[in-house]
C-alpha cells in the first residue's frame, strides 16, 4: 500500500489536500448516484484521515534521521540496500592455473 508517513506528507496543507481530494471523489461518486465507487472513496477518504491525523506522529515531523519512518506501530528503518564489503583483490585471473 501508501505510505502515509512518507516525509512528503510533513507539511500540514498536503494531508489536508490529500484529505480533501479524496473527499471531494467521494461526494461527485455519490452526488452520480455509483453507489460502489462512492463507498470504496468514501473508504480511501476514512484511511487518509485516520493516517495522516489520526495516527500521525508529531515526532516524525521532528526526526533528525531522513531514513526513519514513524508508522502507527513505531520507528521502521527505511535506508537502503545494506553496505557490502568488496572481495579482496588476490592478484589472481580466472584463467590463472598457477
Amino acid at each position: 500500500m501508501f505510505d502515509l508517513h512518507h516525509p512528503f506528507f510533513i507539511p500540514l496543507w498536503r494531508r489536508v489536500l490529500t484529505v480533501a481530494v479524496a473527499a471531494s471523489w467521494t461526494l461527485i461518486e455519490l452526488l452520480s448516484g455509483a453507489s460502489g465507487w462512492a463507498l470504496l472513496a468514501a473508504a480511501m477518504t476514512a484511511w487518509a484521515i485516520w493516517g495522516l491525523f489520526i495516527a500521525w506522529d508529531p515526532e516524525f515531523e521532528t526526526s533528525p534521521d531522513p531514513g526513519t519512518s514513524y508508522g502507527p506501530l513505531g520507528p521502521e528503518e527505511t535506508g537502503g540496500p545494506e553496505e557490502t564489503e568488496a572481495p579482496e583483490e588476490t592478484g589472481k585471473r580466472k584463467d590463472d592455473d598457477g
